[in-house]
């Protein structure tokens, strides 16, 4: 639990102001019970996080379905390659796009690069060993890590154990110094590892390797006489002098997350008013467009954006409106589609969500909600309340737990109407609807 986790980095922290340690990498368990496929449950949960270094493993004993974003350790001809990841933050946080000029987690990485250079230096030609790549950030599902790449030329006649006695267990996921890491370890945790934290991986017949450090790994025990198979999955975070407890546990949540929050695959859309073949405020499109791409590590390239908006426009008649949907999904490939816009006749009913949401609670959006900052393709209650105001004969509008305004039609909410209606209200901070 987290009190558990705070008197530990308290003790950790001791230990490094003692001069036994730098950093120590620690770790605890988070148990459960798996049910059904074990193999549907690994394609899953690739889906919401994808790793490089992906494995399903089934033994007599039980699954292991990895998901690791990590390689230790790699063999292609003479040259060794590891990519030691320290350094995480959530994909939808304003603190994404800062990760890779983080001062704290660049001294994290820095450590373990350190401790990696040394290990390969045992095993390489003197003056071979280098860093190439230097906190490189990736996104993987809805978290962001940073990676740096140390590699070397091994010397001849080395063989893969001797490697992996210099180099195993990975510096990442024990801290510096390794050998004093690993004792401290040894007294806080409280049961083995397992698979999480060791290495797996493949070997050719020439020798050429490639292991990953298993984490993101559920281990799933085999046992065909309940429907319901206990798991574990591992989770830690690397503690320096400066690691603040509860900074340090959201960090665990946020790589803990994939197990059982969805969607991972989060993209943005904008709706957007052709008038006379001509797309209004295009610019300011653009630019909320671009700047949420920013902040949710999306690939945006708003060149071959403006193209393909100018080429729907241009196929749309001066004679009428349209509603111009420019998507764009997680891996930032982009679609463009205009559609006339049909005038609504007769007066508009306007429905509260609450009114009619079968759980009204689901109407109260938390303004904390970073993802209600930007025009997210994730809006399944937004589109139940849609469809049951549709089939009222109306339109449904959304409130959040700061009276946020938000439009659930097809239509604006006109911000000067909205002052009016909500006079005496001292928080209405935003008026946000489709164009």
């Amino acid at each position: 639990n987290e009190e558990k986790f705070k008197s530990d980095i308290e003790a950790i922290q001791e230990y490094i102001r003692s001069g036994d340690a730098y950093q120590i990498n620690h770790t605890f368990r988070i148990t459960g019970e798996a049910y059904g496929d074990p193999l549907a449950l690994y394609a899953r949960l690739r889906n919401r996080q994808p790793g490089r270094f992906g494995a399903f493993i089934k033994s007599d004993s039980n699954y292991v379905l990895s998901q690791s974003p990590e390689l230790f350790i790699q063999k292609q001809g003479n040259t060794l390659k590891a990519m030691p990841m320290k350094g995480t933050a959530s994909a939808l946080s304003d603190s994404a796009e800062h990760l890779s000029a983080d001062a704290k987690n660049q001294a994290e990485n820095v450590m373990i690069v350190d401790l990696l250079r040394n290990d390969l230096s045992r095993l390489a030609l003197p003056g071979t060993v280098s860093v190439p790549q230097l906190f490189e950030v990736a996104r993987y599902g809805d978290v962001l890590q940073m990676t740096s790449t140390v590699q070397a030329q091994v010397k001849p006649g080395i063989e893969l154990r001797d490697i992996m006695n210099a180099a195993f267990p990975c510096g990442s996921v024990t801290g510096a110094p390794k050998k004093r890491s690993m004792e401290i370890i040894q007294e806080l945790e409280c049961q083995d590892r397992g698979y999480y934290c060791g290495a797996l991986g493949w070997i050719d017949p020439d020798g050429d390797f490639a292991f990953s450090v298993p984490i993101r790994t559920l281990e799933i025990d085999r046992n065909p006489k309940t429907l319901a198979s206990p798991f574990t999955l591992g989770i830690g975070a690397g503690i320096t002098i400066d690691s603040e407890a509860k900074q340090e546990w959201e960090e665990c949540e946020i790589k803990a997350a994939f197990l059982s929050k969805m969607p991972s695959e989060i993209g943005l859309f904008e709706t957007i008013l052709v008038h006379q073949g001509k797309p209004q405020h295009l610019q300011l499109h653009l630019k909320r467009l671009a700047d949420s791409a920013l902040a949710l590590v999306i690939p945006c390239n708003v060149s071959n954006i403006l193209k393909s908006i100018e080429d729907v426009c241009a196929n749309c008649s001066n004679d009428a409106d349209y509603r111009l949907r420019v998507d764009l999904n997680s891996v930032g490939n982009l679609s463009c589609q205009a559609t006339p816009i049909q005038s609504l006749q007769g007066p508009v009913k306007i429905f509260w969500a609450s009114d009619i949401l079968p759980d009204p609670s689901k109407a109260t959006l938390h303004s904390g909600n970073i993802l209600l900052r930007h025009k997210v393709n994730s809006r399944n209650i937004y589109d139940q309340a849609w469809k049951l105001a549709e089939d009222l004969g109306g339109l449904a509008t959304g409130i959040t737990s700061r009276v946020q305004i938000y439009s659930q039609s097809i239509v604006s909410i006109i911000d000067t109407v909205c002052a009016n209606i909500f006079n005496g209200f001292e928080d209405v901070t935003h008026v946000a609807g489709y164009t």
